[in-house]
């Protein structure tokens, strides 16, 4: 197979050719867009545009989008001005290893995901902030903005957090929408302080970030129409070809996410066996992937079972992202080396469910009716 397949699109998305554009449109200004001078008003034009472009995607007002780095620095910073903070067991980790004291009484913040990064699932975030209503409500909308339409106003958020690199744009560049802007700063003055640290904005970066938020909107028209039927397909196939298969992405999910465990076979080895083949796939998040640890999203769906069964399914989990523009003989190309490959690694492995039956205690989960959902949390 001489073209390769990229599925891990929820990882980090291919730079859109206008975030390209605009980006090296913009490296010919060089003025600091903090100064008061010519030069230095282009540069700052330049991220008042972006501002504005960011804000569309969302429903928001320009003056309410704040650029960062990153989304998991913005989401640091935040947590991090906040005393006491309620977060989801499912956030990302720049949420959940950011908190000092979890206090699920009386948080002056809570936080919830609006969508899963690994499992793709949508969460009832509405019930989750009912719980805490004098708190100070906030979520990660970075795996959904793009794919999903996102309204700010309707979602009722005082915060949240968006990632350039998730839809398109360069890497380098993410947003906070704070409710209210400057004037809720002031309420909230450890953050405020801590701007202050972001030093000079990276002009470039954000150019591309607001080039690829004007895009977005019809992404998320090409995820609902092109993409969510392959999904559909290579979850039917998974299911009928490959037995003992366990559907961890539940019904109310992106568009564009599927993930599957294949207990008997450890995830990275089929992830690097279908890299290999040239199909690019991710065993979760980008970010963990190093640390040999399963998977905290899937160890707390799982948390009905024992310890070592929620692990079994943790480590041999996989996840498929399409991107918008993924070819639609992908799940053709998918299936005619993944089977192979499962096959192979269990045969390989001691914890085989063909040769231990009560090595996958789930067999084949179904993913209309019978993958576990968080939306009670």
């Amino acid at each position: 197979m001489s073209e390769r397949l990229f599925l891990d699109y929820n990882a980090g998305a291919p730079l859109l050719p206008e975030a390209r554009a605009a980006a090296l449109q913009t490296m010919q200004i060089y003025g600091n867009p903090n100064g008061l001078h010519e030069e230095s008003r282009h540069a700052s034009a330049v991220i008042l545009r972006a501002r504005e472009q960011v804000a569309r995607l969302i429903n928001a007002h320009p003056e309410e989008i704040f650029f960062f780095p990153s989304a998991s620095l913005a989401n640091y910073f935040l947590v991090t001005s906040f005393a006491r903070v309620r977060a989801s067991p499912f956030e990302h980790p720049s949420i959940i290893k950011s908190i000092s004291e979890s206090d699920s009484v009386r948080p002056t913040l809570v936080s919830h995901m609006l969508a899963n990064n690994e499992t793709g699932e949508i969460y009832n975030i509405e019930h989750f902030y009912s719980n805490y209503p004098s708190a100070k409500k906030h979520s990660d909308l970075s795996q959904a903005v793009g794919k999903i339409p996102i309204d700010i106003q309707k979602l009722n958020l005082d915060f949240a957090t968006i990632s350039s690199q998730k839809i398109g744009g360069g890497k380098g560049s993410a947003a906070l929408y704070i409710r209210g802007g400057d004037s809720a700063l002031k309420e909230v003055k450890p953050l405020k302080y801590r701007l202050y640290a972001l030093g000079t904005p990276n002009v470039v970066a954000i150019a591309s970030f607001g080039a690829a938020a004007d895009k977005a909107y019809e992404s998320a028209v090409r995820f609902n129409t092109k993409i969510q039927p392959l999904v559909a397909a290579l979850h039917a196939r998974i299911q009928s070809e490959i037995p003992n298969s366990v559907i961890n992405t539940p019904v109310r999910s992106l568009p564009n996410t599927l993930n599957v465990s294949f207990p008997g076979a450890e995830g990275e080895s089929i992830m690097l066996m279908l890299d290999a083949r040239g199909v690019a796939v991710s065993t979760g998040s980008a970010c963990t992937t190093t640390d040999g640890a399963p998977s905290h999203v899937l160890m707390a769906m799982y948390q009905d079972k024992s310890e070592a069964e929620a692990a079994e399914l943790a480590h041999s989990s996989i996840r498929f992202s399409f991107s918008p523009d993924s070819p639609s003989d992908s799940v053709e190309r998918v299936m005619a080396v993944l089977p192979g490959v499962i096959a192979q690694l269990r045969g390989f492995s001691t914890a085989n469910p063909a040769a231990n039956p009560t090595a996958n205690p789930t067999a084949s989960t179904n993913l209309n009716t019978n993958a576990p959902s968080t939306e009670a949390i």
